[in-house]
């Protein structure tokens, strides 16, 4: 399938979609990561400058709980690894990082309110990518 192909037939997961999707779709056509991976990056693992994404951890999820798993390194050193990544990619991810960032910046009073242990489970669910 052609890029354009590509990127045209996951469109409908913008308007359809769940939060997400489309970028998580994208990056896992484009890129060929495991959902491990995929589930494990953080945005210090996305450099936009050289639209690049660095592997060095899975998410481990045995019991498919969303509270419950572990990111670890991954079982072979051929697994961490940098990936060169295409231009239509890295905007996405940009695009729904500042769109994150104003949900966060938005909330932020919000989040100041809640206990600890609440707070940090928010924390984690806006920063997951």
């Amino acid at each position: 399938m052609r890029k354009t192909n590509l990127s045209n037939s996951l469109e409908p997961q913008k308007e359809k979609g769940l939060d997400r999707d489309f970028e998580m779709f994208l990056t896992l056509a484009y890129s060929c990561l495991r959902v491990g991976e995929l589930l494990a990056l953080k945005w210090p693992d996305i450099n936009f400058d050289n639209d690049s994404i660095r592997i060095t951890k899975t998410c481990y999820n045995p019991k498919n709980n969303t509270k419950e798993f572990k990111l670890l390194i991954p079982k072979t050193k051929g697994s961490i690894r940098t990936l060169k990544m295409d231009k239509v990619v890295i905007n996405a991810l940009r695009k729904y990082r500042t769109r994150q960032n104003e949900i966060k910046m938005k909330y932020r009073s919000t989040v100041s309110c809640l206990p600890k242990s609440t707070i940090i489970q928010v924390i984690l669910i806006l920063l997951r990518l």
